[in-house]
């Protein structure tokens, strides 16, 4: 009996432990080597293509696997006489918070670079911005951020909101 109690003890505080932990999204919404292509036009003309990729494989960061993300948008046709787009964006989403660890984006359009890279402390709210030279090679600067509570990057946002029930939202209701 007194052996009895003890498992059913323990089974009470691991279920309230549980209970009472942070809970993260459930995610059923995409997974490894998901991969939407876009084609954006207006009218008849074919302006750019977009592709949003998940690598087929998870990715290590600290230790836990993520999904890598990659966004591409780049212009072709007629669209190119205004100036060459040619962009990635991207991401590395913890599989199981959907959080991100690390954000970067390449940017060329026209003759504008950017190229930076963002380190995720969401545990400590702080985040660490690199920015390169437009070479992509040469460190530019780094500076560190404190953050308002758990962030999300343009693409990992794209990704926590496919794993949100928005039938239970309501009008006028924010997230």
């Amino acid at each position: 009996m007194r052996k009895l109690s003890g498992i059913f003890f323990l089974i009470l505080i691991l279920w309230s432990s549980n209970s009472f932990s942070q809970q993260y999204p459930s995610n059923e919404a995409f997974t490894f080597g998901e991969e939407l292509n876009f084609e954006v036009s207006y009218g008849w003309l074919n302006l750019a293509d977009a592709k949003l990729q998940i690598n087929r494989r998870s990715q290590t960061q600290n230790n836990r696997p993520h999904y890598k993300i990659d966004v591409y948008g780049k212009t072709k046709g007629a669209a190119t006489i205004f100036g060459r787009v040619n962009d990635n964006w991207g991401t590395y989403l913890d599989t199981n918070t959907i959080q991100p660890s690390v954000s970067y984006r390449h940017i060329e359009e026209g003759k504008y670079r950017k190229h930076e890279k963002v380190y995720f402390d969401q545990a400590n709210n702080k985040a660490l911005v690199e920015l390169y030279e437009k070479d992509n090679r040469t460190l530019k600067s780094v500076k560190e951020y404190d953050l308002p509570g758990t962030v999300q990057d343009l693409v990992s946002g794209f990704y926590y909101l496919r794993t949100l029930d928005l039938r239970k939202l309501k009008p006028e209701k924010r997230f």
